[in-house]
């Protein structure tokens, strides 16, 4: 999304929903195999350096299966959640913000 509009962004680590049990099983290695591949690709492309290795394994998950991520100006984030939960998505998260892109497009922040 943001190499698409040469924008950078801004994540959030602990503002990402996470299942509960999956950062334990990620710390004692019960990762899928694509999800080292995923953090790998993704090498030059975030600046990781305020989060540990087992936050990067989960925010690159292989196997995440349906998670959204929606970018809206933030005069209209309000609305949109409202939206979302009255139609009954249950986890709504403001998870970072687009920012003016960088040399690393992706900052990862605590």
């Amino acid at each position: 999304m943001a190499k698409a509009s040469g924008v950078g962004a801004r994540i959030t680590a602990r503002a990402v929903p996470i299942l509960d049990g999956a950062r334990p099983l990620a710390a004692a290695g019960a990762i899928a195999g694509g999800t080292t591949r995923n953090l790998e690709w993704m090498a030059g492309k975030a600046a990781w350096s305020a989060v540990d290795d087992v936050t990067r394994l989960l925010l690159v998950d292989a196997q995440t299966s349906g998670g959204l991520l929606i970018a809206v100006e933030p005069a209209r984030a309000e609305a949109l959640e409202a939206a979302l939960r009255a139609r009954g998505v249950e986890t709504v998260a403001r998870i970072g913000e687009i920012v003016p892109r960088n040399e690393v497009p992706i900052a990862v922040l605590t």
